[in-house]
């Protein structure tokens, strides 16, 4: 399925100024590159890191190489059912910089896993502002505590998200997925 930004009704993806977004299914249209030009031109403000607090609700948007045709058709799908098992993360300010949080899944029972610490860094992958996610916590199995995700604001309450895997000896961490987060909606605590 071929999509074009017109027929999403997001404009501006190729331009210097953030298009208007304030739905998240054309977001789930965009194919990784264009989420990844996205994301380069978004930012963050002190503010966005307390506005994220509480119990977001989450959404996976693409994941890069199967992003199109007709596998990337049914993972967009299933991603937004109500069958997928990822409902989004919560978050904890601690502070006006840092934070902790956990994701919350829905199968087989309503539960939180794997936690992370969060604040505000310079990104792996632009040295700009966002909000970091580390999953480098004493209480996650070794192979979890090497996703590291960052955050940024595309306005109206919605948040795109870069998921990756650190590698050893590279600072940018290789890119899994694309989420957001939705501060607009939030389910009820864990």
């Amino acid at each position: 399925m071929q999509v074009s930004l017109e027929s999403t009704g997001i404009h501006g993806v190729a331009s210097k100024s953030l298009p208007s977004v304030d739905r998240v299914e054309p977001l789930a249209l965009l194919t990784s590159s264009e989420l990844e030009a996205l994301y380069l031109r978004a930012t963050v403000a002190d503010s966005d890191f307390l506005a994220i607090a509480g119990h977001p609700r989450g959404r996976v948007l693409a994941v890069p190489g199967i992003d199109r045709a007709l596998v990337g058709d049914f993972v967009r799908r299933f991603q937004r059912s109500a069958l997928y098992p990822w409902e989004g993360k919560s978050f904890t300010a601690l502070d006006a910089r840092e934070g902790r949080g956990i994701n919350r899944f829905r199968y087989p029972v309503r539960r939180g896993w794997f936690p992370f610490r969060t604040g505000l860094d310079r990104s792996r992958v632009d040295d700009r502002p966002c909000i970091a996610i580390d999953y480098d916590v004493p209480d996650n199995p070794w192979l979890v505590r090497g996703i590291y995700d960052e955050l940024r604001a595309l306005g109206n309450g919605l948040y795109l998200g870069r998921g990756g895997i650190r590698r050893a000896g590279t600072k940018l961490p290789s890119l899994v997925l694309w989420f957001l987060v939705d501060t607009r909606t939030h389910d009820r605590a864990l």
